[in-house]
C-alpha cells in the first residue's frame, strides 16, 4: 500500500469513526420504526462477539442480497448500538454494485 492509499484510508476510517455515533442510531431507529424483527437476535450477536474473539484478522460476510437492506440487518445482528460505538472497527463495509446503485435515485 502506498502512502497515499495510506492516508486515504486512515482520512476514511477518521470520519466512519466520527460519523457513526450520528448514523447509527438513526438505522436501529429506522429498523425499530419500520418494523423489522430478527429472530434469535441476542444468541446471533453472542455468537458474534464469540467469533470475533476467536479469529482476530479479518472477515469477509456474504448477503444473497436480495432486498437493499440486507446489508443493514446484517449489521444490525452483529452488534449492538453500543457495540457499534465501542468496537467500530468491527462494522462490515458495504459496497453497493453500481449498477443496481445507480438506478435507485433514494
Amino acid at each position: 500500500m502506498t502512502r497515499g492509499e495510506k492516508i486515504i484510508f486512515q482520512l476514511q476510517h477518521i470520519m466512519g469513526y466520527l460519523a457513526a455515533p450520528l448514523l447509527a442510531p438513526l438505522y436501529f431507529l429506522f429498523l425499530r420504526v419500520m418494523g423489522y424483527r430478527l429472530r434469535d437476535l441476542f444468541r446471533t450477536r453472542d455468537a458474534c462477539r464469540r467469533l470475533f474473539r476467536e479469529h482476530k484478522g479479518p472477515w469477509i460476510v456474504c448477503a444473497n442480497h436480495l432486498t437493499m437492506i440486507d446489508s443493514l440487518l446484517l449489521i444490525y445482528a452483529m452488534a449492538s448500538l453500543p457495540g457499534h460505538l465501542i468496537h467500530y472497527r468491527r462494522l462490515p463495509w458495504n459496497l453497493p454494485e453500481r449498477d443496481n446503485f445507480q438506478l435507485n435515485p433514494a
